[in-house]
């Protein structure tokens, strides 16, 4: 299971030496807090080698890859609709950031080369790209581990979810907008966006 914060990660974010029984349970809620990152942004963002995407192609140049960042490309091929599976020349194709780009020649030249001059050819061929994407374990982004970690900050100091609560003459102030449970905040997912995504969404201070 991904976990991207370690318990010893979230003890020295608390301030805190933990038993072995709170180990076992820090690494769960930690890998629970992955599972809502991975789910929230429908990013991996943990390294994947020779991924597999399958998909109805598009008409243009450029093919976003749905995973994020992409390290590499191995195999491209398009089959058009009941026919075979040809393997593209990777000197046809390029990759720039996310994207897969391949040019289209010019009219006269689609006429000869049809093949190789029409983009990615549009819908009615399926394509599939063998990549490989996302961060090595010791290069997860510094605010994926922060917001895996704070989620399970606010289940284990407050398991009860309760807005506030009181000790004698000490009182504590969860605030009203304080996810109840295991949970990501709206601005934690906004931030997670931004970094992992390139959403612009504005400024977001976690805390």
């Amino acid at each position: 299971m991904t976990q991207f914060a370690s318990h010893d990660d979230f003890a020295a974010r608390m301030g805190l030496t933990l038993t072995a029984d709170e180990q076992t349970r820090a690494d769960t809620l930690l890998t629970l807090a992955s599972g809502l990152i991975i789910e929230a942004t429908g990013q991996d963002i943990a390294l994947v080698t020779d991924d597999t995407y399958e998909a109805p192609s598009i008409y243009g140049d450029r093919l976003r890859l749905p995973q994020r960042p992409v390290v590499s490309v191995s195999e491209v091929s398009l089959t058009p609709t009941g026919g075979s599976p040809s393997v593209i020349d990777p000197t046809t194709y390029y990759l720039e950031g996310g994207e897969l780009v391949r040019s289209r020649f010019p009219l006269g030249y689609e006429l000869v080369f049809r093949n190789y001059g029409q983009g990615w050819l549009g819908p009615y061929w399926t394509i599939s790209v063998t990549y490989t994407h996302g961060y090595a374990s010791d290069a997860i982004p510094s605010v994926v581990k922060t917001v895996c970690m704070e989620a399970v900050r606010r289940v284990w100091v407050n398991p009860g979810g309760a807005i506030s609560s009181t000790i004698g003459d000490s009182q504590a102030a969860y605030g009203n907008d304080a996810p109840s449970g295991l949970l990501l905040t709206a601005k934690e997912t906004a931030r997670l966006n931004d970094v992992l995504l390139g959403y612009q969404s504005g400024t977001v201070t976690l805390r």
